[in-house]
Parts: C-alpha cells; sequence; structure tokens
C-alpha cells in the first residue's frame, strides 16, 4: 500500500489533470467576468465562487512550476545548462505568445473592417511586455518573473532551503515594488513551496497513510474556513492550505482523465489564446451566447492545431 502512495505522488497524469481542471475553471471564469452581463441570476456569487476556487488554481499552476522546474534543473549539471534550459521556458512563453498576438492582430483587422492599430514599433512592445491591448496579461509575466527569480536563487544558493526563503523575501518586495495586482503575489508564494517539497521530495513519499488523511481532513476543513474571506492575508494562506490539499490528494489518485490532461499538456496556449478571443468578441455588438460560441470554437481550432503539430512531430 505505501510503495503505491509514493508511486502516485505528483504522477505526472494527475498533475497534467489539475492543470487542465485548472485552467477550465480560470477560462470559464474570465468568461463570466468579461462577456456575461452583470444583471443575471446569481452573477456575483458564481463569480465569487469562481474567483476564489482560482485562487487556489492558480497557487497549483506556481507549485507545479517550482516543484517540476527544481527537479528538471537539479539533474542538469554546470550553471550554462541550467541556465539555457531556464530560458527555454521563457522563450516558450514568448513564442505562443507571439503567434497569439499576430492572430489577434488578424482578427481585429478582420472584425474592424481591415484597421489595424499596431505598426513596427508598438508591435515589439507588446511582445516584449507581453501584453495584449486592453488585457495585462499578468500571469505570463508574473511567470517570466519567477523563472528569472528561480534563476537567481539557484546562482546564489544551489540546492538548500535557502532557496525557497530568499525566493519567498525577494519575491513578495519586488511584488509590492511593481505594484503587482495581488492575486498574483498572494498566489507566488506556492512556486516556493513546489521547490521545498521537491526538495524534501523523498520525506513526503515516507509519509503514512494515515497522517496523510489527517493531514487532508485538516487542509480541506481550513480551506473552506478561509474561503469565504477577502482578506489579504487570508487568501495567501488559503492559497498555500487549498495547493497542498491538492497536492496531497495525489497519494490516493491513480486514474487516467484523458480530456483533463489534454487541457493540461496545452495549458498555456489555453491560457494565452482564450484571451485573444475573449478580446476581440467583448465588444462586439451580437448576443452573449454567440460571444461564447466564438471563444469555444476558436479554442477548439487552437487546441485540435496544437494537436495535430504534437502528432507530426511525433511521427
Amino acid at each position: 500500500m505505501q510503495e503505491n502512495l509514493e508511486q502516485n505522488f505528483l504522477n505526472k497524469n494527475y498533475t497534467d489533470s489539475i492543470k487542465g481542471l485548472a485552467m477550465l475553471s480560470i477560462v470559464v471564469g474570465h468568461v463570466v467576468q468579461m462577456l456575461l452581463p452583470q444583471n443575471l441570476f446569481l452573477y456575483k456569487q458564481v463569480l465569487f465562487f469562481l474567483c476564489q476556487i482560482n485562487v487556489i488554481f492558480v497557487g497549483c499552476f506556481f507549485f507545479f512550476s517550482g516543484y517540476g522546474n527544481y527537479l528538471s534543473v537539479k539533474k542538469i549539471e554546470g550553471y550554462k545548462g541550467k541556465f539555457l534550459k531556464i530560458l527555454s521556458k521563457i522563450y516558450r512563453i514568448y513564442f505562443v505568445f507571439g503567434g497569439a498576438l499576430i492572430l489577434y492582430i488578424l482578427l481585429y483587422s478582420l472584425f474592424h473592417n481591415g484597421h489595424s492599430f499596431v505598426n513596427i514599433s508598438n508591435f515589439f512592445y507588446f511582445i516584449s511586455t507581453i501584453t495584449i491591448p486592453g488585457l495585462t496579461m499578468w500571469y505570463l509575466k508574473v511567470q517570466v518573473f519567477v523563472y528569472l527569480l528561480f534563476m537567481i536563487s539557484v546562482l546564489c544558493f544551489k540546492y538548500s532551503d535557502l532557496i525557497c526563503f530568499a525566493f519567498v523575501v525577494i519575491s513578495i518586495i519586488l511584488a509590492i515594488f511593481f505594484k503587482i495586482p495581488p492575486l498574483w503575489w498572494q498566489t507566488i508564494l506556492c512556486f516556493p513551496l513546489g521547490i521545498f517539497v521537491a526538495h524534501h521530495l523523498s520525506l513526503f513519499k515516507k509519509i503514512s497513510n494515515t497522517k496523510i488523511k489527517i493531514i487532508i481532513a485538516l487542509l480541506f476543513l481550513f480551506s473552506i474556513l478561509l474561503f469565504f474571506s477577502l482578506n489579504t492575508i487570508s487568501r495567501i494562506i488559503m492559497a498555500l492550505s487549498g495547493t497542498s490539499l491538492v497536492v496531497l490528494i495525489s497519494y490516493f489518485s491513480s486514474k487516467k482523465n484523458s480530456v483533463l490532461e489534454f487541457l493540461g499538456k496545452n495549458s498555456i496556449q489555453l491560457y494565452i489564446y482564450h484571451w485573444v478571443f475573449i478580446s476581440i468578441v467583448r465588444f462586439l455588438d451580437i448576443h452573449v451566447i454567440f460571444k461564447i460560441i466564438f471563444v469555444i470554437i476558436g479554442i477548439s481550432i487552437i487546441l485540435l492545431f496544437s494537436h495535430i503539430k504534437k502528432i507530426l512531430f511525433r511521427t
């Protein structure tokens, strides 16, 4: 039994499925917030629930990022290789975003009678700042930020718990200094939590079945108690406790969910492109149902294209 728990802990199928579920919830939250009329029945209650649950889901993304990056970089010898590994992740964000920005420009021109707001200079501005007009795209900015901060922490402290401490202190100071929206720096602390778990992975795999269940029960109750609070400290603790709950549940999860796994593996495309389609239809004078259909069809085409591309490159 204990051996099965160790094998299940943060297994690839589980983490991909959680990423898929998290991104699905985030997309639905943005559709509700940006496209639905605010006078709908239970609009405020639904939006509040999605915003709160997405605090935990965003925390999960940062946790998996910290966890995965620590394990992958630690395997590489030499700082040059580590540096290139982290840069490749940053490059992927810029590459996917660049394609999305080009699509946004084309769609904007199509729906505005050929008019384009973009020239060469501001195109490179949008690329360099990872910005779509009218949207901050904070998640991508913060993801690049944590990659760079992680790289600096590894260079300074190598592989010790000091990485986590340094990351926490520096990230909070910089987040406040650059006025990063509260949601991001309240959840960013899940990144060093992922580093901590990866650093002590052997210990986490040895936790007994009974202790895991007790901790899960306590974290669940704790997260529920904090769920209805909008206090900054409460949301930081909720992000950490909720993410920890999701992580520990992986001990007992060995089932596969192909749809969620697929969404999880394409989460970066799903995040970036759903903003493109929402931004395009947001101010169009059409019924909200058609706006949602447009977003769904657009996302489906992007995901299908991504799937076909992976099949072709695999073969």
